[in-house]
């Protein structure tokens, strides 16, 4: 996940939870193969997109999206919810680490072993700082 693309993923987890609490299977090839639902699927995340300011995209790079955060669900939600309550930059752009890289990733931020990944003890970071710790 890029930073570029925050508001596609945040659009696209909105859609993706809705779809688990009605169970309408997100992971379906369906929503790839038939072309009333890839119309269906796109213009709720496009819905979403416009709620949230967000820009627009290709089917083709919402599908690809999609795909990928269902292939990664757990880290795609959590990247998700960690920008939606601390912000969605690096949190070390200011910390003179160098330039930050368009990649998204997260880092626990409490020091205690056993404590879980959950959005409250994390912040993003882009992939070269997080590698830099």
């Amino acid at each position: 996940m890029k930073f570029e693309d925050f508001d596609l993923y945040r659009a696209i987890y909105s859609v993706y939870n809705n779809f688990e609490i009605e169970d309408k299977k997100p992971r379906s090839s369906d929503w790839f193969i038939y072309k009333s639902k890839r119309k269906i699927l796109r213009n709720l995340i496009i819905t979403n997109l416009i709620a949230i300011n967000g820009n627009l995209y290709s089917e083709e790079e919402i599908l690809k999206a999609w795909d990928d955060f269902g292939k990664n669900k757990e880290k795609c939600r959590l990247i998700v919810e960690t920008g939606i309550i601390k912000g969605y930059t690096c949190s070390k752009i200011d910390k003179l680490v160098g330039k930050c890289s368009t990649t998204i990733s997260v880092e626990k931020v409490i020091a205690k072993k056993n404590d879980k990944m959950i959005p409250e003890n994390c912040r993003i970071v882009c992939k070269k700082h997080f590698e830099f710790n």
